[in-house]
């Protein structure tokens, strides 16, 4: 995180994955920061200071071609993550972390290859 109003222009903070990130984005209030890595490592950081707000506990499938993306739903109290190995997204609450719903979009993998496949 950078305050380009400072100069020199040094980071703020920095935080790091264990795979590196994949995606970063703001709450709509600008509190936190929702950050994604490969393989289910996501995270919500406290945005003034970088430090660690939630760890939410997605299986990891070993894969470090998983790219997992991540978004606020309805503000900031739900995120919807899904990784590109996977064929479901997870829903959870943003204050607690905790898992609400998965939801399989199998149905969704079948309908396109009936579509293209003619």
């Amino acid at each position: 995180m950078w305050d380009l109003r400072q100069k020199p222009i040094r980071p703020c903070y920095t935080a790091s994955s264990s795979r590196g990130h994949v995606m970063v984005c703001f709450s709509p209030d600008d509190h936190y920061l929702l950050v994604s890595a490969v393989n289910n490592e996501v995270r919500q950081l406290l945005a003034v200071d970088g430090g660690l707000h939630l760890k939410f506990e997605i299986a990891s499938t070993g894969s470090s071609q998983n790219y997992t993306r991540l978004y606020y739903m309805n503000g900031r109290d739900y995120i919807i993550s899904g990784s590109c190995d996977e064929h479901v997204v997870c829903i959870c609450c943003a204050q607690t972390g905790r898992r609400l719903r998965d939801i399989s979009l199998e149905w969704l993998r079948f309908y396109v290859c009936a579509i293209f496949e003619g």
